[in-house]
């Protein structure tokens, strides 16, 4: 497949909607690419020729990402008919049906917490800050499963596709030293009862 640098045809316009998160997939014979842009949260789908270039026109037309908002890294993916977004900033996964040209809302989920240790079931799984995102490409079991960049908790968070509840997640747990450094200092700074003991000078 050809990269966008080799897509001489291609304008800059078109360029621009699809240099940052991309998923490359074929539907029914056809590939197709589709994009988040992370500055303003639109999302755009194309065709592609057998180069791997975009083709034709842009097929999502005012697409916004209206749930989830602006992305970060890679924060789209597409499988069976449905999108999956991070919001970065929101916190939250989003499920988007893809109708052909328009998309539709289907469910979004996740809470800001980047401490807590989440439990099977959660219909609100903890998220802080989720970048990537991508479908399990393994056995049956595997495919049904959603595995998030969870970035300021140092994790993975796995996420059914159908509802976006947690499974389970590995790595570290808990969120990066600096950000609880932070949190800490906040709190301190917060606490009257804390600030009214301190001595300065």
């Amino acid at each position: 497949n050809g990269t966008m640098s080799q897509c001489k045809s291609v304008t800059y316009s078109i360029r621009e909607k699809f240099d940052t998160a991309i998923d490359v997939v074929k539907i029914t014979g056809q590939n197709y690419i589709f994009s988040k842009d992370g500055t303003n949260g639109d999302l755009y789908k194309m065709k592609l020729d057998n180069s791997g270039c975009p083709t034709g026109s842009v097929i999502y037309s005012a697409q916004k990402d209206i749930e989830c908002g602006k992305g970060k890294g890679d924060s789209i993916v597409y499988s069976n008919g449905f999108i999956y977004t991070s919001g970065y900033n929101r916190h939250k996964i989003c499920k988007y049906k893809d109708n052909g040209s328009t998309i539709s809302l289907i469910k979004s989920a996740g809470v800001s917490e980047g401490y807590k240790t989440d439990t099977p079931g959660n219909k609100d799984p903890y998220l802080y800050y989720p970048q990537g995102i991508e479908v399990g490409n393994g056995d049956a079991t595997d495919k049904t499963l959603l595995y998030v960049a969870n970035s300021e908790r140092l994790e993975i968070t796995v996420l059914k596709k159908d509802d976006l509840s947690f499974v389970r997640s590995f790595g570290n747990k808990g969120v990066s030293r600096i950000t609880g450094a932070k949190d800490a200092i906040k709190s301190v700074l917060s606490d009257s009862s804390i600030l009214s003991q301190a001595q300065f000078g």
